[in-house]
């Protein structure tokens, strides 16, 4: 049976379970380069979230390095800020028909990065932390700081600064399932805020809103499910009066999904060491 695509899709990414669990575990078992974008953003996210430096260009460009190894786009001097021009829309049609063309490389780029930190950073009496998120990303997303994978990075940068703001424990929100599904709304927000503004913030605003709570409730519900299957395995094994190690390789399931008969004798064998140490104290 052919696993479910993942809510936590990228840009165009469509990744299964299967393939991002196989990614995660280091396996060559043919997975598509998708589970291994996915696995990227993963690292990333986690990277941004232990870094004890605020929101500030050294760190994204870190997560940035992590998000583009070994796939598509990592060609493109990734961890790097551009060096030359881009722009958005039908490249088969050239520059004068883009949809938008953000500022040029060099120091106008990072003298506006710079600026963007500052805003991230400073204090706002005023500003709930829900719309400081919104309009950083926003603003971050018109810089257009990398020439490939803004849209990756941009996404990655929402969550870690929902766990960073002290809005989320940990980082469990994935923005791209929301965005993918109400994408043409998303980027014409986007230009509409840029060539008009006034009433496209509060609109932009109010999206950001409804991203992040969906994507919040999201894995309130898969965490649900997850514990409501763990508990039927152990009452099926409860049934069958299976060994106790079996338990406990139930539950290393659910911490590692990929496992194979190489690891989990491993893993009992680490058990048995540790049950008997314990026993001699």
């Amino acid at each position: 049976m052919r696993a479910p695509k993942l809510s936590s899709q990228i840009e165009n990414i469509e990744t299964t379970a299967e393939e991002l669990v196989l990614a995660g575990a280091g396996r060559t078992l043919g997975f598509r380069e998708s589970g291994k974008e996915s696995w990227n953003y993963v690292r990333a996210l986690e990277h941004g979230v232990s870094s004890e430096l605020p929101w500030m260009t050294r760190v994204i460009r870190e997560m940035h390095n992590l998000l583009l190894s070994d796939v598509r786009g990592d060609e493109r001097r990734p961890g790097e800020l551009r060096n030359c021009g881009v722009f958005l829309g039908d490249h088969s049609r050239g520059v004068a028909h883009a949809r938008f063309v953000p500022m040029p490389a060099g120091d106008g780029l990072i003298e506006a990065m710079g600026n963007l930190e500052n805003f991230v950073n400073q204090r706002h009496e005023n500003i709930p932390p829900l719309f400081v998120i919104a309009l950083t990303h926003y603003q971050f997303e018109t810089i257009h700081p990398f020439r490939d994978g803004n849209g990756r990075i941009g996404r990655v940068l929402i969550s870690r600064s929902l766990v960073k703001e002290g809005l989320l424990e940990h980082p469990v929100v994935y923005m791209s399932a929301y965005i993918n599904q109400y994408k043409q709304e998303y980027v014409d927000l986007l230009l509409k805020i840029s060539q008009q503004g006034g009433e496209y913030w509060s609109r932009w605003i109010g999206f950001m809103l409804r991203a992040i709570r969906t994507q919040t409730l999201d894995p309130i519900w898969r965490s649900e499910k997850l514990i409501n299957l763990r508990d039927r395995f152990n009452e099926l094994l409860k049934t069958d009066n299976s060994p106790t190690k079996l338990f406990q390789i139930v539950d290393r399931l659910f911490s590692m999904p990929a496992i194979n008969a190489k690891e989990t004798k491993e893993f009992l064998e680490r058990i048995t060491l540790s049950c008997g140490a314990m026993h001699v104290l």
